[in-house]
């Protein structure tokens, strides 16, 4: 198994930090990066991540191939005009299925805002599906009408989907074998034919519904937390965030952009002397603006 993620030009910042904290806490591995970009500044990218990779292996490839009219997808707005953010983050969620058909391994998927925060390896990821986090479809509103719309695509109805948000373990055999690459894009963005937005999550989890059925039963015993995201800004903000830290079995964690968005400066500069002290790592959390998608 290796670890992969797929980013763009605009999280840099963040790559930097999840590079560190790489290098930090988590034992020697193969690590992915995709660099999500019509024209991917590969030498760029190698020439600032690879000083953090003594230990690791890297491998940072420009955008993988594939030929689908996704530049076509998406709302408009009442001009005409398609969608900017909302297509370049439908293409991030395409790359990290297409990492099945273009590496012969499993992987752990990150997300640019990911970083380690205790030592680790991906081997403790070896047994999971997606994140082991399962939900029933009416637990997450928002999900509802998106996953309806993968039951009437795969003809049936499932009890428990992965939730959507990384680390997240991807097993490439029942995806490949069940999913031609052909067919990959237009199953993947079938919700948005039906104004919808897409969840990896949920789209996988009909390839592995056995598997999550079994783990899923194992976690009402065990239910064991590996990893964390901060997903919105409230007051309790720095507390939650050195609750995390301290939690003995949280690995890796993350600062959703909506927090990032509307983060105090005051804030910014605890959280950052804290990721300093804390975890002695010399890059730092930015502030970022929301993004919008309309759909």
């Amino acid at each position: 198994m290796y670890l992969a993620t797929v980013t763009c030009n605009r999280d840099f910042q963040q790559m930097l930090l999840q590079a560190e904290s790489i290098q930090r806490f988590l034992h020697p591995c193969k690590h992915v990066i995709i660099i999500n970009e019509e024209y991917a500044d590969i030498d760029f990218w190698n020439k600032w991540l690879q000083p953090y990779y003594k230990n690791h292996e890297l491998l940072i490839i420009p955008k993988i191939y594939h030929e689908y009219p996704i530049i076509q997808l998406g709302p408009r707005d009442r001009y005409g005009d398609l969608n900017k953010n909302y297509q370049n983050w439908t293409s991030h969620q395409l790359q990290k299925m297409l990492l099945a058909y273009h590496f012969d391994d499993d992987y752990l998927l990150l997300d640019s805002k990911n970083f380690f925060i205790k030592e680790t390896s991906i081997s403790e990821w070896d047994n999971v599906i997606g994140n082991n986090n399962f939900q029933e479809f009416e637990e997450v509103i928002n999900c509802n009408t998106t996953y309806k719309k993968y039951a009437e695509l795969f003809g049936r109805e499932i009890e428990y989907f992965i939730s959507p948000y990384t680390p997240f373990k991807i097993k490439r055999e029942p995806l490949t074998s069940k999913c031609s690459l052909s067919e990959l894009a237009y199953k993947l963005f079938y919700p948005i034919f039906h104004s919808l937005p897409i969840y990896e999550g949920i789209f996988y989890s009909f390839f592995v519904e056995d598997e999550i059925n079994k783990q899923h039963a194992i976690n009402q015993v065990e239910g064991l937390q590996r990893d964390s995201i901060i997903w919105e800004h409230s007051n309790d903000l720095i507390l939650k965030l050195n609750k995390i830290i301290l939690h003995p079995d949280i690995k890796v964690m993350g600062i959703h952009r909506d927090v990032l968005s509307a983060i105090t400066e005051h804030e910014l500069k605890i959280i950052n002397v804290i990721i300093n002290r804390m975890l002695a790592l010399t890059n730092k959390i930015y502030p970022m603006p929301k993004y919008l998608l309309h759909i």
